[in-house]
């Protein structure tokens, strides 16, 4: 109670916890250098599950009929939709709709600016890796 500070009923201010936290930080200073907190700046667009997993999908392909991305992802119809919506809106993918004889069908593209989005994004990945993959201090 002696460490708990005035007006934090939870302690989460304490010294004590700011002594673990200082020491946490050296630690991971240590394997992070100072330009690798650039990590924290994830593409939020992107940054989103069923986003990310849309650009996994159409960035190895020129195109995906949406059914075939609907069915490969397994999320609703309505979910999909959704996510593409707002990705097209940011200018990562291109919808297009047309008939394939009597059927109408809507193709999936990735843009240029939506691979030029992602790959930032997995390099930062990668980094986040790095530093989880590093052996901890005193193991």
């Amino acid at each position: 109670m002696r460490d708990q500070a005035i007006g934090d009923p939870g302690g989460r201010d304490s010294l004590s916890w700011r002594v673990i936290s200082r020491i946490t930080m050296r630690g991971a200073e240590k394997v992070m250098s100072r330009g690798s907190l650039e990590i924290l700046k994830f593409n939020r667009m992107i940054h989103d599950p069923t986003r990310l997993l849309i650009l996994t999908f159409l960035y190895p392909v020129a195109k995906l009929d949406y059914l075939d991305l609907r069915r490969g992802m397994k999320v609703t119809t309505g979910n999909l939709s959704a996510q593409l919506q707002k990705l097209e809106k940011a200018g990562y993918v291109l919808i297009q709709k047309g008939f394939k004889g009597k059927y109408p069908i809507t193709v999936c593209s990735m843009t240029k600016k939506g691979r030029e989005a992602l790959a930032p994004y997995a390099e930062m990945l990668k980094q986040v890796m790095k530093v989880t993959e590093s052996p901890r201090e005193g193991e």
